[in-house]
């Protein structure tokens, strides 16, 4: 993640399933040695569909936030729903899986 983010100068906006409390998130990041904490977290927003779910409420941060460039990083499959999507596919390895990291760079 540190390799993005001094790449890229990237802003980190969270859209999470286990977490809405954005300092509990942020005191993760700096456990784990993440040298950016998010500057954001997206509204819980519910639908019966957890693609749909995590669809809107990204879409909703971008309106209300007026992000003007911006890629969504999900283990869960989002390609349909949202342009500007990778997908880590195995959540255990997330962006550290071949090829992700250096998408992201490129994209940004």
């Amino acid at each position: 993640m540190n390799n993005i983010i001094e790449n890229t100068d990237i802003e980190i906006v969270i859209s999470s399933d286990w977490s809405s409390d954005i300092e509990k998130i942020s005191d993760f990041y700096k456990q784990q040695g993440i040298i950016k904490k998010p500057i954001g977290i997206t509204t819980k927003l519910k639908y019966n569909n957890i693609q749909i779910n995590r669809s809107k409420e990204i879409l909703y941060w971008l309106d209300v936030n007026k992000a003007d460039k911006w890629l969504v990083i999900d283990d869960i499959y989002l390609g349909e729903l949202l342009i500007n999507f990778i997908w880590c596919d195995l959540a255990h390895k997330g962006i550290s899986k071949d090829g992700v990291r250096e998408s992201i760079i490129s994209f940004f």
